[in-house]
């Protein structure tokens, strides 16, 4: 039994890094979505922009409760979304998915002195 609750903080923490990692994945990909479509043309790529800018930038979009939970800084994530070009879009598209990521959300984790995320 005390094997069992040892191993209980372990597994939990797994399944949080987990979690966690999926939804660094949707974050990054709303803020792709937002930057490489947010002045298309065609309509469906505007609907994927418009879905990605209502999870981003309106507060009941999902955003805030996700950021606050993974140590994410709000603001930072939606400057990042802001600012990204579909320039700068289509030269990360040739790195790396897991890299890709990474490079979307650099910037965007609170400053409390932890460089590890």
């Amino acid at each position: 039994m005390n094997a069992a609750r040892a191993a209980a903080p372990i597994y939990y923490q797994q399944k949080y890094e987990q979690v966690k990692s999926l939804w660094l994945t949707v974050v990054a990909r709303a803020i792709w979505d937002y930057a490489k479509w947010k002045k298309a043309e065609r309509s469906d790529h505007r609907k994927e922009a418009s879905s990605a800018r209502h999870f981003i930038f309106d507060d009941d979009g999902g955003l805030v409760a996700v950021c606050a939970v993974f140590d994410l800084d709000l603001d930072k994530v939606r400057h990042r979304a802001q600012i990204l070009t579909p320039l700068q879009i289509r030269k990360i598209e040739r790195v790396d998915r897991r890299m890709r990521d990474r490079m979307l959300l650099d910037s965007c984790y609170r400053d409390d002195g932890d460089d590890e995320h």
